[in-house]
């Protein structure tokens, strides 16, 4: 396994520290999608040596109302293939993105975390109301008509998509908020196309919450072909509220869930989640991205992933 950093697109500072840091890989968090940004953009990363594995996520605003299926939907599904179209031919080999509806993410607030360090506390129990009555078997056929449309403009361009699931609710199991949010939606989300060019973001926070302790199993029964990516959170608590931990703390034992994954034969990248707010850091995190690399990078050194 490799580990990666996201970055901000033009941050010359956090490229040089994925540099210092010896990351070789990066993810990439960006506003602009038009060919020339795109290009301009993977121009930035590999000037200085570096990888550029993917986009973190494409803009929600692209294709909110795809997710829901509202008048206009159509015309964002296009102009999602655009941006895919755009990102392949800029040479950017993956694309990330989420299938939470509007209303349904998770309400946050600041909270304390271990030596007073700031984190996010997350209810996911309460969608919007208005949301709601988009029920799951709604929301899954809007997604199989996304996929159905987006994937073949990504064979084409020659990159994947990778979708990142959601935290698990548990007041609201079955919920327009939470259709990729149980270890079966995302086999059936698998299932909607074998296409390689579409997997999973896997975020290992989000799948402890849902199965627990029991998040051997739970990775050994998702093909692992068709996970294209790793993401690293913890967390306490259960659905539906958790506050965000640091990585070596919280109730995802993360050692064991990273032997747990190279035992499935996973060999590709992970990266962590944005840290928790230390003393005198910056905005974007320097010292808790250093922190969290060095404490993964000793994990897969013991692990000789």
């Amino acid at each position: 396994m490799e580990l990666a950093l996201t970055v901000q697109c033009g941050q010359d500072d956090q490229l040089l520290l994925a540099q210092q840091l010896g990351v070789e890989t990066v993810f990439l968090e960006t506003r602009e999608w038009t060919p020339t940004a795109l290009r301009r953009a993977r121009h930035w990363v590999t000037q200085t040596g570096l990888r550029l594995a993917g986009i973190e996520n494409l803009p929600r605003s692209l294709y909110a109302r795809a997710v829901v299926g509202l008048p206009g939907r159509e015309a964002q599904i296009e102009q999602v293939c655009s941006a895919v179209r755009a990102a392949g031919e800029a040479g950017i080999p993956m694309v990330g993105y989420r299938w939470t509806p509007p209303g349904g993410q998770a309400s946050e607030r600041t909270a304390a975390g271990r030596g007073d360090a700031l984190v996010r506390w997350r209810d996911t129990s309460a969608p919007d109301p208005a949301q709601v009555r988009f029920g799951p078997e709604h929301l899954w056929a809007t997604l199989e008509q996304f996929l159905g449309r987006v994937l073949p403009a990504a064979r084409e361009a020659g990159l994947r998509l990778a979708c990142h699931p959601d935290d698990p609710p548990v007041a609201c199991i079955g919920d327009a908020a939470c259709i990729l949010a149980t270890l079966s939606s995302l086999q059936r989300l698998l299932a909607l196309s074998d296409s390689p060019c579409h997997g999973i973001d896997l975020c290992l926070g989000s799948l402890a919450g849902m199965v627990g302790a029991d998040i051997q199993p739970a990775l050994a029964s998702l093909p692992v072909d068709r996970v294209l990516a790793v993401h690293v959170r913890n967390a306490r608590g259960r659905g539906p509220r958790l506050q965000d931990a640091f990585v070596d703390e919280g109730d995802l034992p993360l050692p064991q869930a990273l032997a747990a994954l190279r035992r499935t034969g996973y060999r590709g990248l992970v990266r962590a989640a944005a840290p928790p707010g230390l003393v005198a850091d910056t905005a974007w995190g320097h010292k808790g991205r250093a922190y969290d690399l060095g404490y993964l990078k000793a994990v897969l050194q013991v692990l000789g992933a």
